[in-house]
């Protein structure tokens, strides 16, 4: 049996892209063993088929934990065998400093990115064939809620969601929390974690929102998809404020989706494309409190959670995983 080496940057625990793609290279035959890093607070994951090891780094930051991470996996990988390295990000193949993306990226012979924007802008750059594999979630036959009671989300009767790893700067969480100001009857779960919280935290005690913003900590992603299915609005509010937000097709959109709350998101070219493309919710054109207040109000007034649900439907029905097999199982059969 083949070894794959997959080397992640992050503590594995709630990326769910990685885990579809072991799951998918595993079903094909292949031996996994997927590399990440270690935090304080990382959660135990013991719902894996496959060998994990997880490096505890004296840095979680900026270019010395770039730097530890790579030494560590360079040290694993110099005494471990594998009959394929996959690197799940740039940073994990060296840094992701551009003199050195310069360097790697015309040599790589397989590439896959997580849209059609990113992939034209590196063939455009570098000439390689990119392949696009996009971070969808498994086929929804059905799925049992866990209930709001379960949840003590039971006295909330209407709530508005934004949710993610990654809830930082600049990702419409801070304008998100001003709106609540205005908006009506509703209130605003944020779920996850990022590097924004603390600010926000304060934010809405000091403008007296506890009653209207609740914040939970990241959730196993069951729960978290529990969170998701009752709540009546998905919330994707990155800015235009670097090319990494630009191009960016985030993994929530896709969960709402899968979970049959519309959406609303900014005006960026890949979230645009869904919502138009889908008919699965609204596209905000600028980012003032006020402005992300009139949208939610209106998409809760107008119940467009029920008067999208067929198109939502339908889009979760073309928008999953077992959609994107197909390219991994293609690349990856090079190999057997």
């Amino acid at each position: 049996m083949k070894t794959i080496i997959v080397s992640v940057s992050n503590d594995l625990f709630s990326d769910q892209r990685v885990r579809k793609m072991c799951d998918s290279i595993q079903s094909m035959g292949f031996s996994i063993v997927l590399l990440g890093r270690k935090l304080p607070d990382s959660n135990d994951i013991i719902d894996r088929n496959y060998k994990i090891r997880r490096f505890k780094l004296p840095f979680t930051k900026g270019a010395f934990f770039y730097a530890s991470l790579n030494i560590r996996f360079f040290f694993y990988l110099l005494f471990h065998k594998a009959d394929v390295l996959v690197a799940n990000d740039l940073d994990t193949l060296l840094q992701v400093w551009l003199k050195i993306e310069k360097w790697i990226f015309p040599k790589l012979k397989y590439v896959i990115t997580v849209n059609k924007s990113i992939a034209d802008i590196y063939s455009a750059k570098y000439g390689n064939s990119i392949s696009i594999v996009r971070n969808l979630p498994n086929k929804l036959n059905k799925f049992e809620a866990i209930t709001k009671k379960e949840l003590q989300i039971e006295h909330i009767d209407k709530y508005i969601i934004m949710q993610g790893a990654g809830i930082n700067m600049d990702r419409g969480a801070e304008e998100l929390v001003e709106a609540m100001l205005y908006v009506n009857n509703t209130k605003l779960l944020i779920v996850g974690n990022g590097d924004i919280i603390p600010k926000l935290k304060v934010e809405v005690n000091s403008s007296n929102l506890k009653d209207k913003v609740i914040f939970i900590e990241k959730q196993n992603h069951k729960r978290l998809m529990s969170y998701t299915y009752h709540a009546e609005l998905g919330l994707s509010l990155d800015k235009d404020s670097n090319m990494n937000y630009r191009f960016s097709l985030p993994n929530k959109i896709f969960d709402y989706i899968n979970m049959g709350i519309p959406i609303l998101v900014s005006d960026l070219v890949e979230l645009r494309n869904i919502v138009n493309n889908y008919n699965v919710g609204r596209v905000l054109k600028q980012h003032s409190p006020k402005e992300i207040a009139k949208q939610i109000n209106e998409m809760i007034e107008q119940d467009c959670k029920t008067m999208l649900k067929a198109n939502l439907d339908k889009a979760s029905n073309e928008l999953n995983w077992e959609t994107q097999e197909a390219v991994i199982k293609d690349i990856y059969s090079k190999f057997l």
